[in-house]
């Protein structure tokens, strides 16, 4: 079981669940990628280089999801009403926010400081919406933030 929810950084304004999967994680593809900003110092006329870790961690999270498979609950009755959603979602993602990743109570993680980066539909099947979520922020705790 996964839930990914994100939470918004603006008050009022209510949380998104993306998916409440209950099927193979490796069908979502995702992908996470990690890097820190580092400042590089050139050897010039001292001894050796310096490489200066300035922490600033970012993390990007991409992955796929097909509405009415990943959140059942988000069925549609039909083609059009799938792709009116589509149109509207990118305005569900203001600002920045939290993304909680839940694996079911055991596991949760938290997406810090985080925004959608990039969101695509690059397919439509019938009345089940295929979504590409990328999210890039900050570091990934253990600890809850909220």
């Amino acid at each position: 079981m996964l839930s990914l929810t994100f939470i918004p950084d603006l008050a009022g304004v209510d949380p998104v669940i993306i998916c409440k999967a209950d099927r193979d994680l490796t069908g979502m593809n995702p992908k996470i990628t990690s890097h820190r900003h580092l400042q590089h110092e050139d050897r010039l006329f001292a001894e050796f280089a310096v490489v200066y870790d300035r922490g600033n961690k970012r993390t990007t999270l991409s992955l796929d999801v097909r509405r009415a498979m990943n959140n059942k609950s988000a069925a549609f009755a039909s083609e059009a009403d799938a792709f009116v959603w589509a149109l509207d979602h990118p305005d569900d993602f203001p600002g920045t926010g939290t993304l909680v990743i839940d694996f079911g109570g055991a596991n949760i993680r938290w997406l810090l400081n985080c925004g959608v980066e990039v969101l695509e539909m690059p397919e439509l099947l019938g009345k089940a919406p295929l979504f590409r979520y990328t999210f890039n922020g900050g570091e990934i705790t253990k600890d809850n933030p909220l």
